[in-house]
């Protein structure tokens, strides 16, 4: 933000607090999977995705499917997003 009354003076280690203070820290406080409200996707579909992909389907297909990109469906079937799941 640039408002200035939104900042306020203090170090990187301060910044960083705040950041995960506020559920800010895509690694340590933002909600991850289907509870993430940024998401687009469900749990379902990304379990659908994985299928698709496993028995063949062009990666690129699959995201013009389901209205993501490429490389979001790749991040899921490598498990790098949407880390959990049933299988």
């Amino acid at each position: 933000c640039v408002k200035p009354a939104h900042l306020f003076l203090g170090t990187q280690h301060d910044n960083i607090a705040d950041m995960i203070a506020k559920g800010r820290n895509r690694m340590l406080g933002a909600p991850r999977g289907a509870a993430n409200p940024m998401t687009r996707l469900t749990g379902a579909q990304v379990e659908t995705i994985r299928d698709l992909v496993r028995l063949g389907a062009v990666q690129a297909h699959v995201a013009r499917d389901f209205g993501v990109s490429p490389m979001t469906v790749s991040r899921i079937v490598r498990r790098e997003t949407w880390t959990g799941g049933t299988r």
